[in-house]
This record gives C-alpha cells, structure tokens and sequence, in this order.
C-alpha cells in the first residue's frame, strides 16, 4: 500500500499510532501532503483542522514534524478558524509553537479565530495571553476582522481586551464602521454604533466619513442610523469641500437629502464647485528679470 494511502486510512480512522508507525519507518512527516476537497494540504494542516485532540497529540510526537515545520507560510494559523480550544491548547504547548507568530500576510491566530467561527471563549482565552490589537500587512486587525465578518459579540470581547475600534484597512482606508456602511450592513452599523469608542466620524484619506459614504449611496436607513448617533457632525467636509448633504444632492439622493435637512436643517445643499482641471489652472507669476549690475560694481 502506498504511503499517501496508509496516511488517508489512518486520518480516517483518527489513528495516530499508525501515523507515528509511518515516522518510524523512516517517512518525513513533515513532506507529507494530503489530498482534500480544498486541495494540498501539509499532513499537521489537516490534522489540526480535524479537531482531534488525541490524534493531535500523536502526530506531534512523532519524529519529523512539529509547529515550528509543517505549516504554510501562508494561512499559518487558517485551522484555527473553527478549531476546538483543546486543540489549540495542545498545539501551544508542543516545542516550536509561538502564540505571537504571524504568518507571511502579517496574519495571528487571533485574526483568523476572528474572521472564522469567532467563538467568544476561544477569543477570550487568546486575548488575555496576546496583545489585542495586532495588525496584518494590510492593516487588519482581529476586531476588524471579527466586525466585518458579522461577528459583534466577538468584537465585543475583543474592545474589552483593549482593541481600537476605529483601525484602518490599509486597503480600502476605511474603518470597520464605514467598511459595513458600504457593504450596506444596517445590522452591523447598529451593532458597531452601540460600542462604546467607536468614532462616528472618521475619516478616510479623502476626507469623507461613514455619512458621507452613505450619503454617496442613497442608503437612507444608514444615513438615519448614524445622524441619530450621539456626536455625529454632518457638517463635516471631505477634500472636495462637501457635506454628506452636498454628496447627496448632487447624486439626486432627495430622500438622504431630507434626512440629513432634518439632522441640520441650516445646512447649504449646494456643493462648491470642482477644483479646475490642472490645464486650466492660472499661469504663476513670471520671475522678475534680473538686473544687471550698475557700472564700476564689483
């Protein structure tokens, strides 16, 4: 019987004495790829996405594999997503394990316990024994993660743990209040308003806040969410020199327009006009001559 057989038998019957039998005879664990409906996956990958502790346990002490080897560069941490905490428990305690380890995007396992099944105890377990807030190459962060994914009660212990709720996604510039004001996620933006620290008017690297994104899209409900939240300035300009009201407006949002009349009835409603295109800006001021120098200067 070939080896990747052997090995698909004895995942298959959660028998880690034959998988540590196979060390024995001399096979590198640690090269061992399974086949699996989501493709290749490292032989310790697929076993800690099984979520069999005592299998766990035999694999990791057999010769040739171990956590500092066998996982991928990238989505070092991906089993965790809906991994048991007894499993992840085990996996800490082997030799090479580091809680701290980020994988090749800058991803923890507290960004992918997040994004995945977001069980509150597994999150709160790992918060109290890692910062709260680390941050991916991207600019993700575990409560970003948790809070686009749907997940509030889990953003929730994540802000208790010491989370900023106003990180920015390096990729869109945007905060996970306005990453769900444009994915048009009422139920999220009532969640995330209820948080206590969220900044309700932030704004991105074009100036413009989470009203003035939903303002842009005509998402009055949106728009009736956050002007009913306590400090929200509807008077705030983006780089342009508009208000949500202004963006409103000139989309021919009428009803986003009424609401935010409503919010700041003294509000102009007319946008300033656009910055000149770069060929028609005024020439500058020519550089005066210079003069020549009197007779006899040295």
């Amino acid at each position: 019987m070939r080896t990747d057989e052997r090995i698909g038998r004895a995942l298959a019957a959660r028998d880690g004495a034959a998988i540590a039998g196979l060390a024995e005879q001399g096979v590198d664990l640690g090269d061992i790829a399974v086949d699996t409906v989501a493709g290749a996956r490292t032989l310790l990958d697929e076993v800690l996405r099984l979520g069999d502790v005592e299998l766990l346990r035999a694999v990791l002490a057999a010769p040739g594999i171990s956590a500092a080897r066998g996982l991928p560069d990238h989505g070092y941490w991906e089993w965790a997503q809906d991994a048991p905490l007894p499993v992840i428990r085990e996996f800490l305690v082997a030799p090479g394990a580091d809680l701290a380890h980020a994988d090749a995007d800058g991803y923890t396992i507290l960004h992918e316990v997040a994004a995945g099944r977001a069980d509150p105890a597994v999150l709160g377990w790992l918060a109290g024994r890692m910062p709260a807030d680390p941050v991916a190459a991207n600019g993700t962060t575990p409560f970003f993660a948790a809070a686009v994914h749907g997940h509030l009660e889990a953003a929730s212990v994540l802000l208790r743990a010491g989370a900023d709720p106003n990180a920015v996604n390096r990729d869109t510039g945007w905060t996970a209040l306005t990453t769900a004001v444009v994915a048009g996620r009422d139920d999220l933006v009532r969640g995330l308003l209820a948080f206590d620290g969220v900044d309700v008017n932030h704004a991105d690297a074009e100036g413009a806040t989470a009203l003035h994104h939903a303002a842009r899209l005509g998402l009055g409900s949106t728009v009736e969410l956050l002007v009913s939240r306590p400090g929200t300035d509807p008077s705030l300009v983006d780089d342009l020199g508009r208000t949500a009201v202004m963006d409103a407006a000139l989309r021919g949002h009428t009803a986003v327009v009424d609401v935010l009349r409503r919010a700041d009835p003294d509000a102009p409603v007319d946008a300033p006009p656009p910055p000149p295109p770069v060929d028609d800006l005024p020439e500058p001021n020519p550089v005066p001559p210079i003069a020549d120098p009197p007779p006899g200067a040295p």
